[in-house]
This record gives structure tokens, sequence and C-alpha cells, in this order.
């Protein structure tokens, strides 16, 4: 109850401030800087679902306001704020943690349209309860695989740009997970996710999908000096457990994908030894693609 009071305070305060000069959305910024740890440290469900409630409409209304693309929103520091090179549009994005051990995520796109001079925002659905593992569907923003975005990498062939989004999944008590989405626009400026760019033994899909034990700590990272993403291998303990994801981790070795023509090609078992005598392969330093 005394989070839901918070929240109600805040709202009225909100609404109080903007009748005075101050800057508007430095209000919706303060506003939301206080619900925002309500969201992730909430006592309850609802009242975790209450703050995001009160959250996503302040956001909502501040991304209406003129100004709002260029500004910063430096305070939101639980949310993740990822945005090209070109800043041609920005992707807020968060999680909210249920008592049953399991995650929902939330994401906001605001875009700049050049075709239709005009800034668009698409809020982002989470689906992935009802897609299963989904590496070979093409989604929406309406029913979205889900995830906890923490890098952004850009990609360019001709006139076409599409965007790979690595991200985190709590998933739940038994597992974690890993996820490199394909983010592009329709021709709308809507919000696609997936694309049949990146390499697996079994050929190309459209997003990847690790799974891995709850304890284990497994690394996905992009390396741009060799347009490369390295992540950990994983593998099952024992024989008996091998294949099942709640139960793998990594087990020491690694493999990547290498861009080249417009897709990430599959690498199996990156050498991270660099042994002497060797001749030095620029894809094998472990100093730079391992950590």
């Amino acid at each position: 109850m005394k989070h839901i009071s918070t929240i109600i305070l805040i709202c009225s305060w909100s609404i109080f401030a903007l009748g005075q000069k101050t800057s508007s959305l430095k209000v919706w910024e303060d506003s939301m800087v206080t619900i925002a740890p309500i969201i992730l440290n909430g006592e309850t469900d609802s009242v975790r679902y209450a703050a995001h409630a009160h959250f996503i409409s302040i956001l909502r209304a501040a991304l209406k306001e003129e100004g709002s693309f260029k500004y910063p929103f430096k305070q939101l520091n639980t949310i993740a704020k990822l945005s090209p090179s070109d800043r041609s549009f920005r992707i807020f994005n968060w999680n909210l943690p249920r008592d049953d051990g399991t995650y929902e995520y939330f994401g906001i796109i605001q875009r700049y349209n050049k075709q239709y001079k005009n800034y668009q925002v698409f809020v982002l659905e989470d689906g992935s309860a009802d897609i299963g593992k989904g590496d070979q569907k093409v989604l929406s923003g309406k029913s979205w695989y889900g995830a906890h975005y923490y890098s952004m990498v850009e990609m360019k062939k001709k006139r076409s740009k599409y965007y790979l989004l690595l991200g985190w999944d709590g998933n739940d008590r038994m597992s974690n997970k890993k996820i490199i989405d394909v983010l592009s626009f329709g021709k709308a400026g809507q919000p696609v996710f997936g694309k049949a760019v990146l390499g697996t033994p079994l050929g190309f899909k459209n997003r990847l999908v690790f799974e891995y034990h709850e304890r284990a700590s497994m690394s996905v990272q992009f390396k741009p000096e060799y347009k490369m993403i390295v992540y950990d291998h994983l593998s099952g303990n024992t024989e008996a457990v091998s294949g099942q994801a709640a139960f793998q981790g990594p087990d020491g070795s690694y493999d990547g994908l290498r861009y080249k023509r417009g897709k990430w090609h599959y690498v199996k078992d990156i050498d991270a030894r660099n042994p002497k005598g060797r001749k030095k392969d620029k894809y094998n330093d472990p100093q730079k693609i391992v950590k």
C-alpha cells in the first residue's frame, strides 16, 4: 500500500507541476525516476504492475512532447536506452520480475520517419510466452520476443539497414536466456523483429535463443574490430543432462558469428589459445575476442 500511495502522490504532483513554468520533460523524468525502482523492487506483482502502468503512461506522454526526441532522460538508470549511430530512433527497454520467478519485458521505440517527416512511437508487447523458441518467426512489435537489451549492432547492405539486438532474459527459476534478435523497419516505419541472417549449424535463423542454467553466466558480445559476435558454447555437465537447456552452461569453448555479405556466418570452436609458432589469425586473438 505504501508503494501505491507513493505512485498516486507522484502522479498528482506531476499534473500540478506541469501547470507551472517548469520544463514538462524534466517533470515527466523526475516522476519516472521515482516510479521505476518500484517496477523492479515492489513487494508484490500487483504493486509492480501498478507502478509499471503509471510509468509507461508517463513515458508515452513525455514522448509526445515537442523536443522529446533529443531529450536524453539521463536519470532513468534502471531503463535501457539504445540508439544507432545516426540517432534515427531509440529503444526504451525494461523488465518486470514476477513472484513466480519469471519476467515480463517492455519496450517503446521512438523513431523519426523521414518519408512522413514525423515522429512515431511504437509500444512493444511481450509475446514470448506464446512464441516458444521462435527462431524461425518474423514478429511485429505487438507480439515481440521480449528481452532486456544491452547492446545494438548496426548493419547496412546497399540501401537496406538492420540492427542486431543482444539481450538477456531471466526466464524462470531454472534457467536464463541470451537472445540475438534482428530489428528492421517496414515501409510505414513499423518495427519488424526477425531476419534470416543469423548462422547456425542448421542454417540461417531469424533470431538465436540460448538457454542455460540460472546459476551459470553466458557471454554474448560483439567485437566491432572484427565484425564478429563471440559467445560461450553451451553443453551439459554430464551425458544425462546433455541437451537439456536448463542444465547447460559454458564449457570453456567459444563459437561465433562472422559478418560477410549481409549475413552472420556461424563459426565453430574459436581457438582462444593462439599457441607459439602458429600464424596469427586476426579472429583468434584471445585478448581481443574472449572475455
